[in-house]
């Protein structure tokens, strides 16, 4: 087996930190751009060197496919990289953290699905509390050897195998 490297990488699938909402009221409309991660690691301060960010996907999270994930998991399975950070929105993110769960079983690799209830673009975001959470999350789980896929959100980390969304956006733990 090859070596692995240290540096994480950041697969950016698009989500809501993404999203840039027109000025119409009222109206459902927001635009697809550049993901906007490599803004947030600057302000955060963050060394970017220690990085590779790759756009995978530029989809609502609610129009990822079974085939979406597997290109993430293609991805993931080719990178001589141990760390992962997927930027994923909630509509359906357990779906594809336990996708890739089952795909990485006996890999010695970490993914961690991170989102944003709102976009970067707004005054007042989660999304630097949530990008910083998950950067400590993935040293932490890579290396206590915790390898596979998990979601981190708000402070949590959810294990993949045992998370579910409810209908209010939250999510919660089940019991295996």
């Amino acid at each position: 087996m090859h070596e692995m490297d240290n540096k994480l990488q950041i697969v950016a699938t698009w989500w809501t930190i993404d999203k840039d909402y027109g000025t119409w009221k009222w109206i459902y409309n927001f635009h697809i751009w550049e993901p906007v991660i490599w803004e947030i690691l600057n302000e955060l301060g963050v060394d970017i060197n220690t990085f590779d960010i790759i756009s995978l996907l530029k989809k609502d999270s609610q129009d990822i496919t079974d085939k979406d994930r597997q290109k993430v998991w293609n991805f993931i399975s080719s990178s001589n990289a141990k760390n992962f950070m997927i930027t994923h929105g909630t509509d359906t993110m357990p779906e594809s953290a336990k996708v890739l769960e089952e795909m990485m079983q006996n890999q010695n690799k970490t993914a961690v699905l991170v989102w944003s209830a709102r976009p970067y673009s707004m005054k007042v975001t989660d999304a630097l509390d949530n990008i910083k959470y998950a950067l400590g999350q993935i040293n932490i789980l890579s290396n206590t050897k915790q390898y596979g896929a998990y979601i981190c959100m708000n402070n949590k980390t959810f294990p993949s195998h045992n998370v579910e969304k409810k209908d209010d956006g939250s999510f919660w733990l089940i019991r295996a």
